[in-house]
């Protein structure tokens, strides 16, 4: 649910900037606040969720980020009004981490392609929020936008209810369900099945070379990909590309990047290494690197539209891969405070990409700068999964035993035996 407003800020820089008078920078602080404000709530949020349960977080979450949206709709000129919304949608938005436990646990023999069909059908909603918020922006407002969305967030909380399992124990949704139970409750009625979930702590994680290895990668991703959020369709204008034209490809792009989740979820089931995550790294550098050059008059729309398809493939593919690779060095006993812990760190300086871009662009008038950073980040990125080491955990960590025989049943296969 949070993506609606996320996804809304890479085309709200040119409207809110031109009604209230705002620079690029300015406007940037916002992906700032969002961050910061998420990472100082990640780490507790994801204790929360792993000793209290996932379910009551994110469903307290994911109302309060609709209420969050529909106040974004009474934005004024106030640079501060701005930053506390975008930092209230941080913090709440940030119980979104929790879905990475809920799949990791419901998920064992084929959990890379389950945490790729996640991202697919993520990224797929997300292929049609900037047609709708470039339609909403052109005929009825940003204002209107955000009621729009903050309603649909809403309306999902239902849905949610209805259908999330509690990691770890099945029979859940649909209930009101915490963690710790009065035991006279405990013994009204028998507990739901339940699986052991095996993994490091939080303490032995933040110990291991592989948990920095792994955060520095995610933290360049973030800032990267952070960075340019709310830049690339400025940028893509400013090199002469029609807004229109920029957002109709993104879409397309979008639409079709969900088969590098596929492909990312495939990789990491079928391999088992995380090096496989190299070549994906090497085809975002060289995504970025192409939008340096490009413009209407050198490549034109087909290699734009290759740039787009590209760059969001190996996004695409690099999510699931990062998600799964946590639970095989990590475990999931702690997974959501693990990974809360990583986004944290990362968050408070990933923020500072939008900012740091702005300023860049505001000095020199150019995203050229821009591009060259980011096309060498990724090459780093590249070189961090080539030198990370082997597995610590089994892929079918989680696993539900096999159900026990019935009684009856091997009586009879006893009995059939010859004597």
């Amino acid at each position: 649910p949070s993506s609606l407003p996320f996804t809304a800020l890479a085309l709200m820089l040119m409207p809110l900037t031109h009604q209230f008078g705002w620079t690029a920078a300015q406007f940037s602080w916002s992906v700032t606040a969002l961050f910061v404000a998420g990472a100082i709530s990640l780490w507790p949020l994801g204790r929360l969720a792993d000793k209290v349960g996932v379910r009551p977080v994110l469903l307290i979450g994911t109302i309060m980020v609709g209420a969050v949206t529909l106040g974004m709709a009474f934005q004024t000129a106030s640079l501060w009004q701005f930053y506390a919304y975008y930092a209230l949608l941080g913090i709440f938005g940030s119980t979104g981490v929790t879905y990475t436990k809920v799949v990791a646990a419901l998920f064992t023999q084929h959990r890379g392609k389950a945490m790729a069909i996640l991202t697919a059908e993520t990224t797929l909603a997300r292929a049609g929020i900037p047609l709708v918020v470039n339609w909403l922006l052109l005929s009825e407002g940003w204002r209107t936008m955000y009621i729009v969305f903050g309603i649909t967030i809403l309306a999902m909380v239902p849905v949610l209810f209805f259908t999330i399992e509690e990691p770890g124990e099945f029979g859940t949704a649909g209930k009101i369900s915490w963690r710790k139970k009065p035991a006279a409750a405990e013994n009204a009625a028998p507990p739901p099945p339940k699986v052991d979930l095996p993994g490091m702590t939080i303490w032995e994680a933040l110990r291991d070379p592989v948990f920095w290895l792994n955060t520095l990668a995610a933290f360049i991703g973030l800032f990267v990909f952070n960075g340019l959020f709310p830049h690339l369709i400025p940028a893509l204008v400013d090199k002469g590309f029609s807004q229109t034209t920029v957002v109709e490809l993104q879409s397309v792009g979008i639409a079709i990047a969900f088969v590098g989740a596929l492909i990312g979820g495939w990789a990491v089931d079928r391999f088992q290494t995380p090096k496989i995550a190299a070549p994906v790294s090497l085809i975002a550098a060289l995504g970025m690197f192409c939008t340096l050059l490009v413009s209407p008059s050198f490549g034109g729309i087909p290699l734009l539209a290759g740039i787009l398809i590209a760059s969001m493939l190996s996004f695409n593919a690099l999510f699931p891969m990062g998600t799964y690779f946590a639970t095989r060095f990590f475990g999931l006993s702690s997974l959501a405070e693990i990974i809360a812990v990583q986004f944290a760190i990362t968050n408070v300086f990933a923020g500072l990409g939008a900012p740091l871009f702005g300023w860049i662009f505001d000095t020199t008038h150019s995203y050229n700068m821009v591009f060259i950073i980011t096309t060498v980040l990724n090459l780093v990125v590249a070189l961090i999964w080539l030198v990370m080491p082997k597995y610590k955990y089994a892929a079918n960590i989680g696993e539900m035993p096999a159900p026990e025989e019935p009684p009856l049943a091997a009586e009879h296969e006893l009995g059939a035996l010859p004597s």
